[in-house]
């Protein structure tokens, strides 16, 4: 059985990483920002409910100051809310970070923050070994997984049965070159696809 890890109040703090359980505070505290450019649709929600429930909570919300107005982690504020209306009174308790910021700087790390991941790159060799070797129990996470492999074309396995959770990809061979530049990456796959070969550009 799992051990149970309570605040000073009595409250259960299992579900938040030991490093972070003294910055726990009551999820109603937290202010979301109303202004949020962000958003968070429904396979994202269940996708970030999935490694709340595989992994707890991680990582801190960050909130701006006293005002507990929150700059980022919107998407796990509001997965978290679900996960305890769905019963699990632990997420009643959240760990935040406090930062003094202004408005002005609070509104423009919200949005480098947000900008900055989506400008991020996948190696999709890289990513192929990672997927064939990890293994989760979370059903919403598996499948944001297997969803995450789809997109990038990666050949996703079946799954067997829970008692193979993981995703399975076999293997591949690839030749990856350095072009000096974009002009040079452009004539050398104009090259490559007239010959017939299959191949796409990467820009990392």
């Amino acid at each position: 059985m799992a051990k149970t890890h309570k605040n000073k109040v009595g409250t259960d703090l299992s579900h938040i990483v030991e490093a972070l359980r003294p910055l726990a505070v009551p999820i109603g505290d937290i202010v979301p920002d109303s202004s949020n450019a962000r958003t968070h649709g429904r396979a994202n929600l269940d996708a970030i409910k999935g490694s709340l429930r595989q992994f707890g909570q991680a990582q801190p919300l960050l909130v701006q100051g006293d005002s507990m107005l929150l700059r980022a982690g919107h998407g796990r504020l509001a997965a978290a809310r679900e996960l305890l209306a769905e019963g699990d009174k632990r997420w009643e308790q959240i760990a935040v970070l406090k930062i003094e910021w202004d408005n002005a700087t609070g509104t423009a790390f919200a949005i480098a923050d947000n900008r900055t991941a989506e400008l991020a790159d996948w190696d999709p060799a890289a990513l192929e070994k990672q997927l064939r070797d990890v293994a989760v129990g979370d059903p919403e996470l598996q499948q944001m997984f297997t969803d995450l492999a789809e997109q990038l074309e990666l050949i996703v396995a079946e799954e067997v049965g829970e008692e193979q959770p993981a995703i399975e990809v076999p293997e591949r061979y690839q030749v990856v070159i350095t072009c000096t530049d974009e002009t040079h990456q452009k004539l050398l796959l104009e090259d490559l696809e007239n010959r017939g070969i299959e191949c796409r550009a990467i820009v990392s």
